[in-house]
């Protein structure tokens, strides 16, 4: 038994198997020339646990004609090590199909059914490989996000197709802890269902799910605040994403948001002229017709409410037991106004809490952004990141008297 400097074994008669090769130079890049035969074979073994075919890409043994994904081979590490030639300058291509080849079938009933990035021929592979820096900027930033936020974010129409993404996350991470030897806290978790606040059956990924349903809701919601610190204080989500070669979500660094950024300081967003007439229509709709934006139950709505900072918020309902903000934005709005509302939105929500201790109320605060319009593909980001609640397209009907 063979052990490499990472910690993964190998059964000496399977590395005798496996050919000498120099090969594997592209652009000048060692993509698989050099890898450590030892890592590749343990990752075979993993993708034999997601996938029911051995691994195929552009990459190619000249030798035996195996194939496997350029993206996989490049992830390995380096190695020259090895005595009695062992695991020294090996082909990584073969050992990963070695490994898949050595290792046991999936079982039915396993407790995760989901299969990871793979060689993203799968449309929901490509996804999660999208997802994934999504997910790690929510974890940087402390939130969750719902699923309807992270679908608008990744321009999906069904939430419900996050399933298998979120499942092909929470498997990559899981093999990744297997390689890394540590654990790796569930990422995919931090996905949650909007009524029960619950990342439903992602759960799976840290416990078994009848398990959890059984717990009374205080209980739930206390081991989802041990696993939501869990995920938020990792402090490698840098390297995982460097290891699958994926680029930090920083909306920021956005060339358009940063434009937009400008024109909002300088006072150039909007139609100028005070408030337009959409705007006034929208906001009066709204405060008699709350069920539009999925409000039940609220007592009639105030508008252009004044907090003691002097700040107004467009409509306020102020209900037993949630107090509930509307910053309208209207069809006429531009991308600068609407990023304008995202963090007005951010700004009343503390301004509702201040005043909820202030006057010594126990009632619980949101704060909803409804645009008379579309959101701009550009703030999808931010508004996941900052994690604001969203209802778009609402018009005023004709007939309605303000």
């Amino acid at each position: 038994m063979r052990t490499c400097k990472h910690g993964n074994q190998v059964p000496d008669e399977i590395l005798e198997r496996i050919h000498k090769s120099q090969a594997g130079i592209r652009n000048g890049v060692y993509v698989w020339r050099h890898k450590c035969c030892l890592c590749a074979f343990v990752r075979g073994q993993m993708l034999k646990r997601t996938h029911s075919q051995a691994p195929t890409g552009d990459c190619v043994c000249e030798n035996t004609g195996r194939s496997a994904p350029e993206r996989l081979l490049r992830a390995l590490p380096f190695s020259q090590a090895g005595s009695r030639g062992l695991g020294r300058h090996q082909c990584a291509i073969c050992a990963v199909h070695e490994g898949y080849e050595a290792a046991p079938s999936r079982q039915a009933g396993d407790t995760h059914e989901y299969s990871g990035f793979g060689d993203e021929s799968k449309n929901f592979q490509r996804r999660a490989r999208q997802a994934l820096p999504l997910l790690v900027a929510q974890a940087k930033a402390r939130n969750t996000i719902t699923y309807g936020q992270l679908a608008l974010e990744m321009n999906m129409p069904n939430p419900r197709n996050l399933n298998k993404v979120l499942g092909a996350v929470g498997t990559e991470l899981k093999n990744l802890s297997v390689v890394w030897k540590e654990k790796i806290p569930p990422l995919n978790c931090l996905v949650i269902n909007k009524h029960h606040g619950t990342p439903q059956q992602g759960i799976a990924f840290f416990m078994p799910v009848k398990e959890f349903l059984k717990l009374s809701r205080s209980r739930q919601r206390e081991i989802l605040h041990d696993l939501n610190w869990r995920i938020w204080n990792y402090p490698k989500w840098d390297q995982v994403m460097e290891h699958f070669k994926v680029e930090a979500v920083v909306p920021a660094k956005t060339k358009s948001l940063q434009t937009m950024a400008s024109d909002i300081k300088s006072g150039k967003y909007g139609r100028g002229g005070g408030e337009t007439e959409d705007h006034r229509r929208l906001k009066e709709y709204i405060k008699e017709n709350p069920q539009r934006v999925g409000l039940r139950k609220v007592d009639k709505g105030i508008t252009e409410y004044r907090f003691l900072s002097n700040d107004e918020i467009d409509v306020l309902f102020k209900s037993a037991p949630t107090w509930i903000g509307i910053e309208v934005k209207g069809v006429r709005s531009d991308a600068a106004d609407i990023l304008r509302g995202v963090f007005q939105c951010v700004k009343y929500q503390a301004l509702l809490e201040a005043a909820q201790r202030f006057y010594q109320l126990e009632v619980d605060t949101r704060v909803i952004l409804v645009l008379g319009g579309s959101l701009p593909k550009d703030i999808r980001r931010v508004v996941g990141l900052l994690n604001i609640e969203l209802v778009q397209n609402v018009e005023v009907p004709l007939n309605f008297q303000c």
